[in-house]
């Protein structure tokens, strides 16, 4: 996916475009929502190594869908003070996200943006993560948010104080984002979503296609090449692989259980892909922070 400085950019581009002035906040806050189950998929791995693979992939995968970007989207806005605005506000930019997702080449990987009514993954493949594409969007987005700094373009930001029945409804919302992906996963597995089916199957894996989107290649020994994909089994793969790759994309075919025949790779370079990202993110934190500072600050006037 493009790192949180693309999203930025575009989404802001998009949401102020076509949705007048709406506030930068939510603006923002979208541009992490249909990433919230993959920054929890990261914790989870880190801190509960014990939970299985390829289950955590498919919980993160439904749950990153648009349904249920919605429906946070939806217990998010019931707690603002501008409901109706901030879920349009917050559903459009889940939907900017998710495509935007769906623009760069992820083989074996992409976006389910039906879920659980259509399992199709929806991967446009434009252009490679490192692809100049990639760099014009960071460096737009880099731009675009030191104008909104620059320009103080945020409003205060206050609590709302949401009646019963609201807050009943945010947490019901909250509940079901949380634990309704549980029911669908068994549904992803059986449509193969990222080759979960094949990966679980072990025993039936020969002859079966597979792709593996920017996976570690492990140091080499003699001829026999392996590699770390995320669901953590080490692979012997097969083909004519540049013995200095270090992360690859690849497509091919199991020809023994632990054995990939390599038809297609794309070595990757490397790059601050990730630390945009992380940059990204502080800066949302940071306008968020810097908002509710003036939200108090303008409280603690008035009284």
């Amino acid at each position: 996916m493009p790192n949180t400085l693309a999203h930025i950019g575009i989404q802001s581009l998009a949401s102020r475009g076509l949705l007048g002035r709406a506030d930068i906040k939510w603006v923002w806050f979208a541009c992490v929502l249909p990433d919230l189950p993959w920054i929890g998929h990261r914790l989870a791995k880190l801190f509960a190594p014990t939970i299985p693979a390829i289950d955590l992939r498919l919980y993160a995968v439904v749950q990153s869908s648009l349904m249920f970007c919605l429906i946070l989207a939806a217990g998010l806005a019931l707690v603002s003070r501008r409901p109706g605005r901030v879920f349009v506000v917050l559903a459009f930019g889940s939907l900017v996200h998710l495509l935007l997702d769906a623009s760069q080449i992820k083989w074996g990987n992409g976006i389910v943006l039906f879920a659980p009514f259509d399992w199709r993954v929806v991967n446009f493949g434009f252009y490679w993560p490192e692809h100049l594409t990639s760099y014009l969007l960071t460096a737009f987005g880099f731009g675009y948010a030191m104008l909104v700094f620059l320009r103080n373009d945020a409003s205060a930001w206050r609590m709302s104080r949401p009646g019963t029945g609201k807050s009943s409804a945010a947490l019901f919302c909250l509940i079901l984002w949380g634990a309704a992906p549980l029911a669908f996963m068994s549904a992803a597995e059986r449509a193969n979503v990222h080759d979960t089916q094949v990966l679980r199957q072990k025993e039936a894996r020969i002859g079966r296609e597979i792709a593996f989107d920017r996976t570690n290649v492990l140091p080499d020994h003699g001829q026999r090449r392996e590699i770390l994909p995320w669901s953590g089994e080490r692979l012997t793969i097969s083909g004519d692989i540049p013995t200095d790759a270090g992360k690859i994309s690849l497509r091919g075919h199991f020809v023994a259980p632990d054995v990939i025949e390599v038809a297609a790779v794309h070595v990757h370079t490397s790059g601050p892909r990730d630390w945009f990202s992380y940059l990204g993110l502080a800066m949302i934190l940071a306008l968020w922070g810097h908002s509710w500072y003036r939200g108090r600050r303008s409280l603690s006037c008035a009284d």
